[in-house]
């Protein structure tokens, strides 16, 4: 209205260039109606003043200052000023509009809250923890409107603030569902009421047979029990019968209080099942736990393993080792090429866990990794290889591959054997070099000193010297895996 105010005047003054009456006319009017166009009035001075320092201020700290004072007022003008606020196009006013209205404490208002909760999703979280500061005056409001909701969306929200109150009426209500098995909302009840609640063990016990929601009554024993509940999770792992779901989170409850031994028992037992989903659970979880046996395990499932995902993922595990016995193998991961897995894992997700970390590892397992993931890992597993063997090339498999033969490893099926009758002329020539100081000479030289009677061998009688010889200090060596 100000903008458009001092547009009628300068056309007006255009259209009477001349009159100087007129242009002192405009202004006098200009004068009078801008304050009353810049503001709408309420018909109370303080109000009004109010509303336009709301609009006047730049950050929303400032406007929470003067709405804070409107919500105070309590009158018929402050609820308007308020509510044309939470109607104004500018977000932050419609944000700080909601501390104002919460202190009108008026049915119908809280009311329009509730509805805006559910209409408007970019004031959502700001109306629920809103009204999360008046739990006591919401609570029956929540409580009717969830019963009446049709919509799951709905219905999910209103849980959630419903939670968000953290008052004995909204844990009662809460648990009323988790209780009830014929309603629709169960899970999800007994999922904020674990994530929001204080709760005890005998009360979460009693879901340990509930098939749904025996899964958040585990997550919430890891979470929340103590080390002599090790025992109850050592059970579900050496049942054979239980879901891949429970047994990871056994995994977690293993991770969280085992001493180390039995980490490593645990964990070299997943890596020689045949069940991948507990090898990429166990990987996850049981990153930093390592051992000779261990080490072996990852190099056979980097060879063996049926899935890229757990192949990649042990090659991953086996490049924080320091031994030279994993180099050939974190070689091999380096052949693997990126494709988008689509058989499923075999696991079934039956919720997600608020209370911590499994759920990130089964939604990993549950889906195939992605490329950036995949390229991650990748420089990592090359990484670990610089680190062994002070060597550097990079990410490339054929680079790596023959750096390994020429270092007397057999990488996939090849070594320094076959490098020297080679069809390549060039890797036949370095293969001799590298032959030489496998067998402990520096140069062809030195070699020929110890040996003269190969003086005058051509290289292909060198070569099948060198191999003989290589093979008699055992460089012969078939791969385990």
């Amino acid at each position: 209205m100000y903008i458009n105010g001092i547009f009628l005047i300068v056309l007006g003054m255009e259209k009477e260039k001349n009159s100087l009456i007129s242009c002192l006319a405009a202004l006098i009017i200009f004068i009078i109606i801008s304050p009353l166009s810049y503001a709408e009035s309420f018909g109370n001075k303080q109000v009004d003043d109010l509303y336009s320092k709301v609009l006047d201020a730049t950050f929303p700290g400032e406007k929470e200052v003067f709405v804070r004072k409107l919500g105070k007022l309590g009158n018929e003008a402050a609820k308007k000023a308020l509510l044309s606020l939470f109607d104004d196009s500018d977000s932050w006013n419609q944000e700080a509009a909601i501390t104002g209205l919460l202190l009108l404490d008026m049915p119908e208002i809280d009311r329009l809250l509730v509805e805006r909760l559910l209409a408007d999703f970019m004031l959502e979280e700001d109306i629920a923890e809103g009204i999360a500061r008046y739990g006591d005056r919401f609570i029956r409001l929540l409580i009717t409107r969830y019963e009446g909701a049709e919509s799951e969306e709905h219905r999910e929200t209103l849980l959630e603030t419903i939670a968000l109150l953290k008052n004995s009426k909204a844990r009662e209500f809460l648990k009323s569902l988790a209780q009830d098995k014929n309603a629709q909302d169960r899970l999800l009840s007994f999922q904020f009421l674990i994530e929001h609640f204080s709760l005890d063990k005998e009360y979460i016990t009693q879901f340990f047979d509930d098939p749904e929601l025996k899964e958040y009554a585990f997550s919430w024993l890891v979470d929340h029990g103590t080390e002599e509940d090790l025992g109850f999770f050592l059970k579900i792992i050496d049942d054979k019968k239980e879901a891949d779901v429970y047994v990871i989170i056994a995994y977690e409850a293993v991770d969280k209080w085992g001493k180390y031994i039995i980490k490593q028992k645990v964990y070299l037992l997943a890596l020689q099942s045949d069940n991948e989903v507990l090898i990429q659970g166990a990987m996850y979880i049981f990153n930093t736990v390592r051992s000779k046996p261990i080490m072996s395990a990852l190099c056979r499932l980097i060879k063996k393993g049926e899935y890229q995902d757990t192949r990649i993922i042990a090659a991953s595990a086996l490049s924080g080792y320091d031994d030279k016995e994993a180099v050939p193998y974190l070689i091999s991961a380096l052949k693997e090429v990126y494709y988008e897995e689509r058989e499923p894992l075999g696991i079934k997700l039956l919720s997600t866990i608020f209370t911590f970390g499994i759920s990130s590892i089964l939604d990993s397992i549950s889906s195939s990794m992605s490329e950036k993931d995949f390229d991650s890992r990748m420089r990592n597993i090359a990484s670990g290889l610089s680190r062994i063997t002070n060597a550097d090339n990079g990410i490339s498999y054929e680079e790596w591959l023959d750096w390994g033969v020429y270092h007397g490893y057999s990488v996939d099926g090849m070594n320094i054997i076959q490098y020297l009758f080679h069809g390549n002329a060039l890797k036949r020539k370095k293969a001799l070099t590298a032959a030489y100081v496998l067998l402990g000479f520096k140069t062809n030289k030195e070699f020929i000193i110890k040996h003269p009677e190969y003086k005058n061998k051509t290289d292909e009688e060198l070569a099948l010297i060198l191999a003989a010889m290589l093979i008699e200090k055992g460089y012969l060596v078939d791969e385990e895996y």
